[in-house]
């Protein structure tokens, strides 16, 4: 089977598109580190958002 080398390039630009799409994701989830902070600071940050002032009320 022959291929013309539209269809060569076209892939070719897919995967080039594909890997920077990777690379994006991978810097974005880079900062997004488990290990930058422990279980406890991260239940004392829930902990801090349900104790918020809201003017909708949850207890029934």
């Amino acid at each position: 089977m022959l291929c013309s080398r539209s269809w060569v390039r076209e892939a070719w630009l897919r995967e080039s598109e594909a890997a920077a799409a990777v690379e994006a994701m991978d810097g974005l989830f880079t900062g997004l580190s488990v290990h930058d902070s422990s279980v406890e600071d991260q239940e004392n940050g829930v902990q801090e958002l349900l104790n918020l002032d809201s003017p909708f009320s949850f207890d029934d």
